[in-house]
């Protein structure tokens, strides 16, 4: 993937990922995704709607996460939602 994330999305990420309390769940706005805190520098993937979408907006969520020094994994038991559309 060519993309990356500009300064302000990074900026952005360290004051609004930081300020995420521990065990908490991001669903970012229209991203079809759900991450829950696993600990100060830690993110687990934890629900996915099956579609384009989803699959693109997790690839560049996940390049924000770990620009701001945090790592992503795909929880054990993720909850993935079968799309009857990829633009959805």
């Amino acid at each position: 993937m060519d993309w990356q994330p500009s300064e302000e999305m990074i900026a952005w990420g360290i004051e609004h990922l930081g300020g995420l309390p521990l065990e908490s769940i991001w669903a970012p706005h229209d991203s079809g995704l759900q991450y829950r805190k696993l600990s100060k520098t830690r993110f687990a993937l934890i629900f996915m709607l099956d579609n384009v979408v989803a699959q693109v907006s997790h690839e560049r969520l996940k390049l924000i996460i770990e620009a701001c020094g945090y790592s992503v994994e795909k929880a054990k038991d993720i909850q993935i939602l079968k799309s009857d559309s990829d633009t959805e």
